[in-house]
């Protein structure tokens, strides 16, 4: 019966969608349940981009590629065809706009010291905040765990950064907005 209920409810909103056509419900139903696909970055597909980018998915709900527009000193800035704007150091989001939840690492320059805990102040926005996040790194061969807490809010965890055999970032998975799901972050540098 709950079953039932909520697929009642999803149809209802479905046709309430003046923009939605009906043969477009299945595809959305399966995205509700399933989630989107993820968009997959082929060997053609990485030969026809021009500059180096990467392919953002944001849970189970949105997935995007976004080209590197700069680097300064370290920091690697990335926009999406929608404003959207990734700032990230060693792999590490420090920066968004144009996101469903925005923040700003106010003071986070690199990766410090494996086992050693740092403080950083992180602005955050949708809804907004300031707090303060503890962060610790390992390192181990190919891997940087980052475990972060923040006790104001009660929001911890770990994020993961894959390197490459040239100590490269290669793909990142992490928690970067306590309002947010986990972002995975593929990079592909040409």
């Amino acid at each position: 019966m709950i079953y039932i209920t909520r697929y009642l409810i999803v149809i209802l909103f479905i046709q309430s969608c003046a923009i939605v056509q009906p043969m477009d419900a299945p595809k959305i139903i399966k995205s509700l349940i399933f989630g989107v696909d993820q968009i997959e970055v082929t060997d053609s597909f990485f030969d026809e981009m021009e500059y180096s980018f990467a392919r953002v998915t944001i849970g189970r709900s949105a997935s995007a590629i976004l080209v590197l527009s700069s680097i300064d000193n370290g920091f690697y800035t990335w926009l999406g065809s929608n404003n959207e704007r990734i700032i990230t150091v060693d792999g590490k989001i420090i920066y968004t706009a144009g996101l469903q939840h925005n923040i700003n690492f106010l003071d986070f320059v690199s990766f410090k010291s494996p086992g050693t805990e740092h403080t950083h102040l992180l602005e955050l926005f949708d809804p907004s905040a300031m707090i303060e996040i503890k962060l610790i790194h390992s390192l181990s061969e190919g891997l940087i765990v980052e475990n972060f807490n923040s006790s104001v809010i009660d929001w911890h965890g770990e994020n993961y950064y894959y390197l490459n055999k040239l100590g490269q970032i290669r793909m990142s998975v992490q928690h970067y907005h306590p309002m947010a799901p986990k972002v995975t972050i593929d990079f592909f540098f040409k």
